[in-house]
C-alpha cells in the first residue's frame, strides 16, 4: 500500500521527504485544484517550489505605497546575534490587506535595542513577535523589561515551518502586501529581490513569519 512505502522511505531518505510527484496516490489532485479555480502559478510555487518565469520576483505583485498609516499594529523580529541582518516587519491591517513598514539592521538585535524601543513605541505597536530560533529565551525578558511602559507585549515564537515554502506562501498573497515608502531601502531590496538561494532573506523571512502568525499563510513543517 502507498501509505506503506511511504512509511518505509521516511526512514530511509535523508530529506524525510517525498517530493510530490514521486508517490501520485498520496499527491493532492492538483488537475482538481486546477479545474476549482486555483491559480496554477500557486499551485507552481506551493507544491513544485518552482516561481514562474513570468513576473519579477515571488513578490511581483507586491503593492507600493506612500507612509505607513497611523494606529495600533504588530511586529516581528528576526533577529540576528551578529554578522548578518537584524530584520523587523510591522504590519497593520490596511483596505482588504495589510501595510508593511520594514526596518533592517547589520548588526545584532541587542546592538539595535534603542532604535527598536523607539520604533516600536512611535508606531503604536500593541505586540512584538521574536523569534528565538537561534537566540534561546533570554532576549524575551530584556525586552519585556524595556518596553513594560509602553504596554507592548512580547512574545516569544519559535517557528518550526520551513523558511522557503512560509516566503512563498507569503508571495502568493503579494497582491495584498502594501509595502510602505518609508520602509529601510534594504529591507525592500531584500523582499522585492528575493529568490531561493539568496544570500540575504531576513527581510521577507520577517515578513513571512509575522504574516504566518495573523493568520494569513501557512507554511510548511519543517522536517523532522
Amino acid at each position: 500500500h502507498a501509505f506503506d512505502l511511504y512509511s518505509e522511505l521516511r526512514g530511509v531518505l535523508k530529506q524525510l521527504e517525498v517530493p510530490h510527484g514521486q508517490l501520485p496516490e498520496l499527491d493532492a489532485d492538483l488537475e482538481a485544484m486546477k479545474i476549482a479555480g486555483v491559480d496554477p502559478a500557486s499551485i507552481e510555487m506551493s507544491y513544485h517550489l518552482r516561481i514562474p518565469e513570468e513576473g519579477a520576483s515571488i513578490f511581483s505583485n507586491l503593492k507600493k505605497m506612500g507612509p505607513f498609516p497611523v494606529g495600533p499594529s504588530v511586529a516581528f523580529i528576526d533577529p540576528s546575534d551578529g554578522g548578518d541582518f537584524t530584520a523587523m516587519s510591522i504590519i497593520r491591517a490596511y483596505g482588504e490587506g495589510v501595510a508593511v513598514k520594514g526596518k533592517l539592521w547589520k548588526k545584532a538585535w541587542y546592538h539595535a535595542l534603542d532604535d527598536i524601543v523607539e520604533i516600536l513605541k512611535s508606531h503604536n505597536v500593541q505586540q512584538l513577535f521574536f523569534e528565538i530560533n537561534a537566540t534561546g529565551r533570554q532576549p524575551i525578558g530584556q525586552l519585556r523589561e524595556a518596553l513594560s511602559e509602553a504596554g507592548i507585549g512580547v512574545v516569544a515564537v519559535f517557528s518550526q515551518s520551513n523558511k522557503h515554502s512560509t516566503i512563498l506562501a507569503a508571495g502568493n498573497i503579494a497582491h495584498m502586501i502594501h509595502l510602505s515608502s518609508d520602509s529601510d531601502a534594504a529591507y525592500s531590496k531584500q523582499v522585492i529581490r528575493y529568490e531561493y538561494g539568496a544570500d540575504h532573506d531576513d527581510a521577507p523571512d520577517s515578513l513571512a513569519r509575522c504574516l504566518e502568525k495573523l493568520g494569513l499563510i501557512r507554511g510548511k513543517e519543517k522536517e523532522k
